[in-house]
């Protein structure tokens, strides 16, 4: 597997930008209003743009020595799930173990708020899609916290700069984003 080129975001960037709607009204899982729509999602459904999002979190990962990864229900599976595939290959060759929080607590099967690996007492790092006012992130910190994860950095892949990463930051964790709002030089 290649390693993660300057190209490799560039063309991630032009993909993410390509994907933007605006100029409709959205409601944000914060509850704030907003006219642009930036759609991570897509990206994550392309081999190169996943493969760009993942193996950039996994250097990250890598360069913290954490090996457990986890993040909100549907913004990060795909993310958390590439993430766990290419993690042990090279030119990685760290493997990590990920979990899945839900919104809500399942109703069939295990009716678990978690699926995946908790493991009480390791450090982890929290993976979102896109950044906004961190209350969606940090309810998926705290239910990392509660179950014994030492929580040691969120990581987005774009942080729409409306003062998310400035809270996780004032909560001691290191944040960081592939892209800000202002990086991907949308239309």
């Amino acid at each position: 597997m290649p390693a993660i080129t300057k190209k490799a975001i560039e063309e991630l960037r032009q993909k993410i930008a390509a994907l933007q709607i605006h100029n409709k009204d959205f409601v944000l899982s914060s509850g704030a209003r907003g006219q642009n729509y930036i759609d991570i999602k897509g990206a994550c459904l392309e081999p190169d743009s996943l493969y760009a999002i993942a193996g950039t979190f996994v250097n990250w990962m890598q360069e913290m020595d954490v090996s457990l990864a986890g993040g909100g229900a549907l913004g990060a599976d795909p993310i958390i799930g590439a993430m766990v595939a290419i993690s042990h290959l090279p030119p990685f060759k760290h493997p990590i173990k990920g979990f899945i929080v839900r919104k809500s607590l399942s109703e069939f099967g295990t009716d678990n708020l978690v699926e995946g690996c908790v493991e009480r007492g390791a450090s982890a790092v929290i993976v979102d899609d896109v950044l906004s006012t961190g209350s969606s992130t940090l309810r998926i910190v705290r239910t990392a916290k509660s179950l014994g994860m030492n929580v040691k950095a969120v990581f987005a892949v774009v942080d729409k700069m409306r003062g998310g990463a400035q809270k996780l930051v004032t909560e001691g964790y290191d944040c960081r984003s592939i892209f800000t709002l202002s990086s991907l030089k949308l239309s």
